[in-house]
């Protein structure tokens, strides 16, 4: 198990949702929602059981998924906010899921953000 950010995530878990956050980013927004459904039921009801394992992001999955089909941006941010802890043990959630505001959302990361603000702070 690994500590960090205040959540204890197996290297299962993690590499699980982040093949999932990574087919929502690549994959066409209507072959990715289709081929996520099938996968995250296929693997919650017959896939690999992690001992001992927290389901945090596992639960994170299904409520990403929720918003995304619902097109609903607050509930997309307020996820965020909520699972951060649980986001934090991997440096590469967070740009997976600045990808997926973007593509589903329309949110302009934190990144893109501070870069756009940046360049036009050195205009003036």
């Amino acid at each position: 198990m690994r500590e960090t950010g205040g959540s204890k995530s197996s290297e299962c878990e993690m590499f699980c949702v982040l093949s999932f956050l990574q087919l929502l980013d690549y994959a066409p927004r209507s072959y990715s929602l289709k081929t996520f459904d099938v996968l995250y039921e296929a693997f919650v009801t017959s896939g690999p059981s992690c001992n001992g394992c927290r389901r945090e992001l596992f639960n994170f999955l299904r409520l990403l998924y929720n918003a995304v089909t619902l097109r609903d941006a607050k509930l997309f941010e307020h996820l965020l906010q909520v699972y951060k802890p649980h986001l934090d043990v991997d440096p590469n959630f967070h740009n997976y899921l600045g990808q997926i505001g973007h593509i589903f959302f329309g949110i302009q990361s934190t990144k893109t953000r501070v870069i756009h603000s940046v360049a036009f702070s050195e205009i003036f």
